[in-house]
């Protein structure tokens, strides 16, 4: 049975790619190859990176978020406010978000159960 699992799986590698690379290639995803081409050996990032990076904290105000989008890039680093990277945001999220109007509330903090409020007390869902 193992045998015939393992065979099913390299010739079906072999005729088509995974699901996985698929995915990433329709939604274009920037994803870079294992080794970098012989003719970007050369190349410093700082002759092709913008010195103005413009980036967004974990919690930002709605005129920062304007801001970034109003610069034109298609994603956004975020860095928590210790100033330390913790991720990357598309531009059209950033969009989705405003248009939903989904913010970060300082009163009301989610966790599994339910919400916490700013005095400690849990209101739990179906309650």
């Amino acid at each position: 049975m193992f045998i015939a699992i393992m065979t099913s799986k390299v010739v079906g590698g072999f005729f088509s790619p995974s699901l996985y690379i698929v995915t990433i290639k329709n939604k274009k995803i920037p994803i870079l190859p294992k080794h970098a081409p012989k003719e970007a050996w050369d190349i410093v990032l700082g002759d092709i990176m913008r010195p103005d990076v413009c980036s967004l904290t974990t919690i930002c105000t709605v005129k920062e978020v304007r801001h970034a989008l109003a610069s034109n890039h298609s994603g956004y680093p975020v860095k928590n406010t210790a100033g330390r990277l913790v991720g990357l945001i598309p531009a059209h999220m950033l969009v989705i978000l405003a248009r939903k109007r989904i913010f970060y509330d300082k009163e009301l903090i989610h966790c599994n159960n339910g919400m916490l409020d700013a005095s400690g007390h849990i209101e739990f869902k179906g309650d």
